[in-house]
């Protein structure tokens, strides 16, 4: 069975090296192809189930070993249950539709599966396997950068010719869509992703890991590579044209540096930002416009795609009918209404009766109100409770990370990496539904996984056996 479970572990960490690179080029492959709704979403869910039947094959294992009774339920594993047991109660009491319940909760719960799998194999990643997987997400990241900006600078004629999404016609009550149809900034860089956001996401992500590594390093040779790394991928999120993924990699160092406890590192970036920011100010507000630019129809730079946020009009229009109008009515009524379980994860049930409520609301239905501001959407669909039992449960894992910053080699990377992300994704969930990008997402559960199985002194199994191995024992 030892050598049952040590096969178990080298296969999770294939694939999960698999089905990052899958997800990272898989919108671009699909692209090339001519596909039929169907084989377009067989070949969407394929990795799902191939993740499915690998937890199936774990669970079975421990079965097999008599374990699966002594595993010890955490406060993760407790949330998890009660959100989804609490999304479908909210939706059966709102008279909504179930199947969109367990569409909505798989889209975005959908990788918790390789946690899991990591979990019940109860795998202590060595640092040699972690560090070539890592590696492995730098590699394309800096890939990923370096083809952001060249689609930027040699046209979206080129970018739609060799890396635009599966364009797959479906018909809805008559009406026919086309599917993944790419509708982005003019001159926005997508690699092969086929959109901006998981783009920007996935480099936010590689350049967290970047800059741990760049902190952790002894050699100063090492660590200026390192911080060049982080320079090339984070023009690559310029080059998507996301304001606030950018925004995020400049604040990601800060965050990092207070995880690894390098206070003097804090106090200088804060120092020269601070010296920074009215030269950038100046400059931004220069390249300004009196006028709010429409991106998707007219071509603007990078630069001044960022001196956008520096327009009365794009404000105006925030807050009037966008995401600001999103946070600031749409959120406070979900607070402040007498639904602490929300609406239902019915979308279109959830907007109709939230429009029934009268005033500016009608605006939610016809249009894709909680495509954006995800945190909002969630405090709609499930309630204050619901969210908060989400947040909690990122928690848990979050305190995992923070133990595992006290440990050594990519151990301490990894804790660090997390701790940092989870705040970010936190953060990015007020502007896209962060964890729907499908190598994002999938990445922040994997190392959510290995974080948790290497914290010292964890325990999973009630056998008394810690999950902490020597090589990250806290120092």
């Amino acid at each position: 069975m030892q050598y049952l479970t040590l096969r178990m572990g080298r296969l999770t960490w294939w694939l999960a090296s698999c089905l990052a690179v899958l997800f990272v080029f898989e919108e671009a492959i699909y692209g090339r192809f001519t596909l039929s709704p169907l084989m377009y979403m067989l070949g969407k869910t394929a990795s799902e189930l191939i993740l499915y039947m690998i937890l199936m094959l774990v669970a079975l294992n421990r079965v097999a070993q008599g374990k699966i009774m002594r595993y010890v339920p955490t406060a993760f594993d407790i949330c998890i249950v009660s959100f989804v047991a609490l999304s479908v109660m909210s939706t059966f009491v709102n008279h909504g539709d179930l199947i969109a319940v367990a569409l909505n909760i798989r889209t975005m719960l959908r990788y918790v599966t390789i946690y899991y799998i990591v979990v019940f194999s109860c795998w202590r990643p060595t640092e040699n396997q972690i560090s070539k997987f890592v590696g492995l997400l730098i590699a394309i990241a800096l890939f990923q950068s370096a083809l952001a900006g060249l689609q930027h600078f040699v046209g979206d004629d080129f970018t739609g010719r060799y890396f635009s999404s599966a364009k797959v016609e479906v018909t809805v009550g008559g009406i026919a869509n086309l599917l993944n149809a790419m509708e982005k900034k003019i001159g926005a860089g997508i690699g092969t992703f086929g959109k901006t956001a998981p783009l920007a996401f996935f480099l936010l992500l590689a350049d967290v890991l970047v800059i741990a590594y760049a902190m952790t390093r002894q050699r100063r040779s090492q660590r200026w590579m390192w911080w060049l790394a982080y320079l090339e991928i984070t023009a690559g999120i310029f080059f998507s044209y996301k304001r606030g993924p950018l925004l995020l990699a400049l604040t990601a160092p800060l965050l990092v540096a207070w995880f690894l406890r390098k206070r003097v590192f804090v106090r200088a970036y804060l120092f020269v930002t601070l010296l920074a920011i009215p030269v950038v100010l100046s400059t931004v507000m220069a390249m300004s416009s009196a006028q709010y630019t429409n991106e998707k129809e007219e071509e603007i730079s990078p630069l001044q795609s960022m001196a956008q946020l520096f327009t009365v009009e794009y404000w105006n229009r925030s807050v009037s009918k966008s995401r600001g109008w999103m946070i600031l009515e749409v959120g406070s009524e979900a607070l402040t209404s007498f639904k602490p379980l929300g609406y239902g994860a019915d979308e279109e049930h959830a907007k109709a009766a939230l429009a029934e409520r009268g005033g500016s609301f009608g605006k939610l239905v016809g249009w894709g109100a909680f495509d954006d501001v995800y945190l909002v959407a969630g405090l709609v669909y499930y309630g204050p409770v619901g969210v908060l039992l989400l947040l909690f449960a990122f928690y848990t894992v979050y305190r995992h990370a923070r133990k595992l910053t006290y440990g050594a080699g990519v151990f301490k990377v990894a804790g660090a990496t997390l701790a940092t992300v989870l705040i970010l994704t936190f953060i990015g969930s007020f502007l896209v539904r962060t964890l729907e990008f499908r190598a994002f997402a999938f990445c922040l559960f994997y190392l959510a996984g290995v974080v948790t199985v290497t914290t010292p002194g964890h325990k999973l199994f009630a056998d008394g056996r810690s999950t902490a191995g020597p090589v990250c024992a806290a120092q």
